[in-house]
């Protein structure tokens, strides 16, 4: 694969907002259709998409499917990190994830970054660090692999 051969996407909304998991999937799915790695990285309500049957009911009227995007998104290889503390203030310890879905826990972390993956979520307000607490966050960062990791997209733009 090339250089520009993965796509991270940063995927905050649930039910709340159906049309940003709409077009989550479309980036997704249009990505894999090209030959390209996908990677959802789930915060606040997000973290629900990978949850089995969710998608099923997400529906954007005049639309093309969350659902067929969805299942074609797992068919094609697209995977899901989900926030640790999002899903434990959404309380979905126990759920069934889908095909492709982790609950990315500190020392997975620490293995994504070592293989040049490095996910992180921040608020630019939250302080000398960057850190904040997930189940606050409205806005999120990804470091995209291979890329310097001082270097962050603001997904909030």
């Amino acid at each position: 694969m090339a250089v520009d051969d993965k796509i991270v996407i940063g995927q905050t909304h649930g039910a709340d907002d159906p049309e940003a998991v709409l077009i989550g999937y479309v980036m997704g799915v249009e990505a894999l259709r090209a030959g390209k790695q996908a990677l959802m990285w789930l915060t606040k309500d997000g973290v629900h998409v990978a949850t089995k049957g969710y998608a099923d009911e997400i529906v954007v009227p005049g639309a093309p499917s969350v659902k067929d995007l969805h299942a074609e998104y797992i068919e094609k290889g697209g995977r899901f990190f989900a926030c640790p503390i999002c899903v434990k203030t959404h309380g979905l310890q126990d759920a069934e994830w889908v095909q492709g879905a982790e609950v990315l826990t500190c020392h997975r972390s620490d293995q994504q970054a070592a293989q040049g993956l490095t996910l992180s979520a921040f608020r630019t307000d939250a302080g000398p660090h960057g850190v904040c607490p997930a189940e606050r966050c409205d806005r999120s960062a990804l470091l995209i692999p291979g890329s310097r990791p001082d270097v962050a997209f603001d997904l909030a733009r």
